[in-house]
């Protein structure tokens, strides 16, 4: 018998003051934070954030450009980017360190770990239930 998966419970609206301020006090790296922030802010799928290009962005225009071959649909999908959205990026640019991706980890070529995010969704949601609590 298939065991099956469980669903973690979704973020309520009233709970993301907290889970923000839980965000800021996560040890890990600043791109990891960034990372975590930009999903929030432009409601893109985890694997299309963690693989963009630097090339992908136009921050003076508030736009990001996904290519049809990143995108489930395989059609470019144009993401319009709030001035938070540019605060941060324009962060993760100065962060990059000369790689193409947004969010590298470790080598400059590979992009950032797919289960990083995981890891601070889920240690933040618990910091931030306890002062939810």
């Amino acid at each position: 018998m298939k065991s099956r998966k469980v669903q973690e419970a979704a973020l309520a609206s009233k709970d993301i003051p907290d889970f923000l301020e839980a965000l800021d006090a996560y040890p890990g790296k600043l791109q990891t934070k960034y990372a975590a922030k930009l999903l929030l802010l432009t409601f893109v799928r985890k694997c299309e954030l963690i693989e963009a290009k630097q090339a992908e962005f136009d921050v003076d225009a508030g736009i990001w450009r996904i290519p049809a071959e990143r995108m489930k649909a395989g059609q470019e999908h144009i993401v319009p980017l709030s001035t938070q959205a540019v605060e941060c990026l324009r962060e993760c640019f100065r962060l990059a360190g000369g790689s193409e991706f947004m969010f590298q980890h470790g080598a400059l070529d590979k992009p950032m770990g797919a289960s990083t995010l995981n890891v601070v969704f889920t240690r933040s949601a618990m910091t931030g239930s306890r002062r939810m609590a």
